[in-house]
C-alpha cells in the first residue's frame, strides 16, 4: 500500500500515423474498448475507457469483463453485460461509481468530453474523500473496508490523473480531444452529451457486416450491403468505388451471373464520374469490370500484371468468375489459382476472405474434371451409378451457380443416355 505503479492495460501496437492498422485484435479482453472489439475508429474517448476499466478492477478486485475470448461476437456482448461497479461492491461511493461508469460508457459520445473533464471530476471525488465525505455504505463489514476502499480510491485517482497527463504530453497516437473549459467545482450529477450520429462509424458498421456476411457464404446479404453503400452519395471515396466492386464479386458468388453484369455495369458507370484525381481503382479493375459483359473468355494473366495485394485478388477473382460462370473452368482455374497465392501486406489481411474462396472453386474444379464427368456410361446400370454418385457429389460442392448447374445438367444427360440405352433392343441370337 502507498505505491502507485503505473503499468500498461493494453498491448502495444506498432501504428501508422497515428492510426492502427492491425486487422485482428490485438488488446487485453478485460480494459478493451468496444469500439475496437467492433474495429471503429479510436480516439481519446477508447484511452478514457481503458483507464475507466482498469480503475474498475483496482475498486472492486474484479475486472469489469470476465470474459478472455478474443472472439468479436463473444467480447462485444460481454462489454455490453458489465456489472454496474456500485452491485460489484457498494461500499465505493456514488460519486466514484458516476465516474466510471460514465468513463466505460458502452458508446464513446456518452463518456467524458476531454481528458481535463475525467480529471476534473476525479479531483472533486479526491476532495470528497480526504475530508472523509465519502458515500460508504453502513454495515459493519463495509465499514471495516472502508479505510482500504478510500486509500484505494485514492491512489487510483492519482495514478489516472498522472497517467492522463502523461498521456497528453507523450501520447504518439494524434488523438484529437476538443478544448473546454473546466469549472473549478464540476457538478455532482454530471449530465452525459448528447448523442450525435456519426455517418463514418455507421459506413464502417455496415462494411464490417457486409465483409462478415461474405466470409459465412451468406453472398445476397453481403451483395445487398455493398450495393447499399455503393449507391449512398455520403460515403466518400475509394470506399464508395470498393463497395461497387465487391457488391460484384458477391452476386457472382451467389451464383446470380446476369445480376454481377449489371452491379458491374453501374459500378463502371459511377467510376467512369469521378475525376481521374478521385479514382481509387486501377486500371486493371476498371478494364476486368469491361470484360463482364463481353464474350470471350479472359486470357491468362501476363507477367506484367500490375495490381497487387488486395487489389490483385480482387482483379484475379473478378476474371476467374467471369471464366467459371460462361462454363469455362480451365481458363479461370490460372485466376483462382493466383488470386490465392498472393502474398498479402498486413493491411490487406481482409482479402483472405476472397482466397479462402479462390479455394473452394478450385476444389470444385477438381470434382468437375474428375473421371465421372468424362464421358457418359455405356451401359444402364452405368447410368444409375452414376446418378447416384451425382447425389453425394452436389452436397460436397463447396461453390454456387456453374458447378452446380453443371452436376445437375449431368443427371439430365445421364437420364437421356439411360432411356436411349433401354429404348435400343438387342439384336436376335443368329440375325445377320
Amino acid at each position: 500500500m502507498g505505491h502507485a505503479k503505473l503499468v500498461d492495460f493494453g498491448l502495444a501496437l506498432v501504428t501508422q500515423g497515428g492510426k492502427a492498422q492491425a486487422t485482428e485484435i490485438w488488446a487485453t479482453p478485460y480494459y478493451v474498448p468496444p469500439e475496437t472489439v467492433e474495429g471503429y475508429t479510436e480516439d481519446f474517448r477508447s484511452d478514457i475507457y481503458a483507464f475507466g476499466a482498469t480503475l474498475y478492477h483496482a475498486l472492486s478486485g474484479q475486472p469489469s469483463c470476465g470474459e478472455e475470448s478474443m472472439a468479436t461476437n463473444i467480447l462485444r456482448e460481454a462489454k455490453k453485460r458489465v456489472v454496474p461497479l456500485h452491485v460489484a461492491d457498494p461500499s465505493i461511493s456514488a460519486q466514484t461509481c458516476r465516474i466510471v461508469e460514465r468513463a466505460m460508457a458502452y458508446n464513446p459520445n456518452d463518456r467524458f468530453r476531454s481528458y481535463d473533464e475525467l480529471i476534473a471530476s476525479l479531483s472533486a471525488v479526491l476532495r470528497h474523500l480526504k475530508f472523509g465525505r465519502a458515500e460508504i455504505a453502513e454495515s459493519s463489514i463495509q465499514q471495516r473496508t472502508a479505510k482500504k476502499r478510500q486509500e484505494l480510491i485514492i491512489v487510483g485517482a492519482g495514478v489516472l490523473a498522472v497517467a492522463l497527463i502523461s498521456g497528453i504530453v507523450i501520447s504518439r497516437m494524434n488523438r484529437p480531444q476538443p478544448e473546454i473549459t473546466v469549472p473549478t467545482a464540476p457538478p455532482e450529477e454530471i449530465l452525459p452529451p448528447p448523442v450525435m450520429p456519426d455517418s463514418s462509424v455507421e459506413i464502417m458498421k455496415s462494411y464490417r457486416e457486409a465483409r462478415a456476411a461474405v466470409e459465412t457464404k451468406d453472398f445476397e446479404k453481403a451483395a445487398r450491403k455493398f450495393i447499399m453503400l455503393h449507391k449512398d452519395p455520403a460515403v466518400q471515396e475509394p470506399t464508395r468505388s470498393w463497395a461497387g466492386v465487391e457488391a460484384v464479386l458477391a452476386t457472382f458468388l451467389d451464383g446470380r451471373t446476369s445480376d454481377a453484369r449489371k452491379q458491374a455495369r453501374a459500378t463502371l458507370n459511377h467510376l467512369h464520374s469521378l475525376p481521374q484525381s478521385s479514382q481509387g481503382i486501377g486500371d486493371e479493375w476498371i478494364a476486368t469490370l469491361e470484360s463482364l459483359g463481353q464474350l470471350p473468355p479472359l486470357a491468362p494473366p501476363k507477367a506484367d500484371f500490375a495490381a497487387t495485394g488486395a487489389s490483385r485478388v480482387i482483379v484475379c477473382m473478378l476474371a476467374g468468375l467471369k471464366n467459371w460462370e460462361q462454363g469455362m473452368p480451365d481458363q479461370a482455374v490460372a485466376w483462382f489459382t493466383l488470386a490465392d497465392t498472393v502474398k498479402l501486406p498486413p493491411n490487406d489481411q481482409w482479402a483472405t476472405i476472397y482466397q479462402g474462396l479462390a479455394r473452394d472453386y478450385l476444389a470444385d474444379y477438381q470434382i468437375l474434371s474428375g473421371p465421372l464427368f468424362a464421358a457418359l456410361p455405356t451401359d444402364t446400370a452405368g447410368c444409375e451409378s452414376a446418378r447416384s454418385q451425382l447425389d453425394t457429389v452436389l452436397d460436397s460442392l463447396k461453390t454456387r451457380g456453374r458447378a452446380q448447374f453443371n452436376v445437375r445438367a449431368l443427371r439430365l444427360d445421364l437420364a437421356r443416355q439411360a432411356k436411349l440405352l433401354g429404348a435400343a433392343k438387342p439384336a436376335a441370337p443368329g440375325a445377320h
